[in-house]
């Protein structure tokens, strides 16, 4: 606060009148309905609403997608959609402020080979309606609406199939309302880890563990533990896997541990032979980070796949640590050119479910410590394409594992 504020304060606290406040952030965008009702993006990751530099929110609306977004900027905001997560060939919706500080005009552009385009010359788009904005404080806020298809999809995506969600903002690149977005975003370019629609009512960068499970059982397969967990913040273990393009499939893993977590495969109920992705804490002396490791088990034993963790299937991995919670987002081809130690995820197998609460190690040491909670194995087998929504009797699941438990070794991570 300035010392004039302050004064200021004070004097309308001798007259009884009360200093006015500022507006937060959080004031000029509505968040009622994050993860019910809309989809909303914070960023930075767990940012309280008052101090986030962007804000995101969309909401269907019959045939048409309500937007909002605001951006602690002084040039532009944008959302961008995607087949890959990359800015070259993104549909982009941009609210940018004009040079003289005195209108912020809503843009439809595309963007073709990291330059973007408008839509239409003079950026005369048929397709955005009911535009408001506002530039103030140093601050944009913009909300409109666009069609969930257009009758451009040379240039729009078709919003009721599932993209990349591309986040970004200019904190100084303002131009005329007729021309495209010219300065480089001064935020990277932050794209969602997984595919959506503008049905999804995701909630990413919250406070809370950041696995979406509305969309279990119809766009990916979903495994929660104990019996009855609901969302990820509540349970103990959660397990996301989602087809991605380029033949490749998403992986979402969480669990209420300090140590590791992790999910494998196998043509049988048991660990020997399993291929094996986990996402684990490091050790004190490598920060605390969470990393992720591809494995596979040999003689109850898990051994790295690459020693020095540069693992060339694992794709866009990232870990996290929120409250009692670690968690890894990655994704992995179908299919290999390391069949000994991958299994192909178009074929049905096994999956096991497993994790340690302090289990830390080296980022390039294999998992060496004995799992914390009994091994979850599903009862049939399941491919890396299937949408199943697997909640059901953990008792069922953990006799499954007791009985082949009888007949094989102890399990040993």
């Amino acid at each position: 606060m300035s010392l004039a504020v302050f004064l200021l304060g004070l004097c309308l606290a001798e007259l009884g009148i009360a200093a006015p406040r500022p507006h937060p952030k959080s004031a000029q965008i509505d968040l009622t309905g994050c993860g019910k009702t809309k989809a909303c993006a914070l960023y930075p990751p767990a940012c309280h609403p008052d101090e986030c530099i962007y804000m995101y929110t969309h909401q269907m609306d019959g045939d048409m997608v309500n937007f909002q977004m605001f951006g602690d900027a002084a040039g532009w905001i944008a959302v961008g959609f995607n087949d890959a997560k990359r800015m070259s060939g993104t549909d982009v919706l941009a609210c940018q402020l004009t040079p003289d500080h005195q209108k912020v005009v809503v843009k439809n552009l595309h963007n073709v080979n990291h330059t973007n385009q408008l839509d239409q010359p003079g950026n005369a788009s048929p397709f955005i309606s009911n535009a408001k904005t506002s530039f103030s404080d140093g601050k944009i806020m913009c909300s409109f609406s666009r069609p969930l298809k257009t009758s451009d999809p040379e240039h729009d995506r078709d919003l009721t199939q599932r993209h990349f969600f591309i986040f970004a903002l200019s904190a100084n690149g303002t131009a005329a309302p007729d021309a495209a977005l010219t300065y480089p975003h001064t935020v990277s370019p932050v794209p969602t880890y997984g595919v959506y629609s503008a049905a999804d009512h995701f909630f990413l960068g919250n406070t809370h563990v950041p696995i979406d499970l509305s969309t279990c059982g119809t766009a990916k397969g979903c495994s929660r533990y104990p019996e009855g967990c609901v969302s990820a913040d509540e349970c103990k273990y959660v397990y996301t896997q989602q087809q991605l393009p380029r033949n490749m499939v998403g992986f979402e893993i969480s669990g209420m541990l300090q140590g590791w977590v992790a999910v494998g495969f196998n043509d049988i109920q048991g660990m020997n032979g399993t291929d094996v992705m986990a996402c684990q804490v490091s050790a004190k002396e490598s920060g605390g980070r969470v990393f992720v490791k591809n494995l596979h088990n040999v003689n109850f034993s898990n051994v790295m796949d690459d020693p020095d963790l540069v693992d060339p299937y694992i794709v866009g991995p990232e870990g996290y640590i929120i409250g009692s919670h670690i968690g890894c987002f990655f994704s992995r081809p179908f299919v290999t050119l390391s069949p000994q130690f991958d299994v192909d995820l178009t074929k049905p197998h096994y999956m096991i479910f497993t994790g340690n609460s302090n289990g830390t190690a080296p980022s390039n040491t294999a998992l060496q410590h004995k799992h914390n909670f009994e091994p979850v194995v599903t009862p049939q087998m399941h491919t890396g394409l299937e949408l199943f929504n697997f909640n059901g009797t953990a008792k069922a699941r953990e006799e499954t594992h007791r009985e082949h438990h009888r007949a094989q070794p102890h399990w040993r991570h």
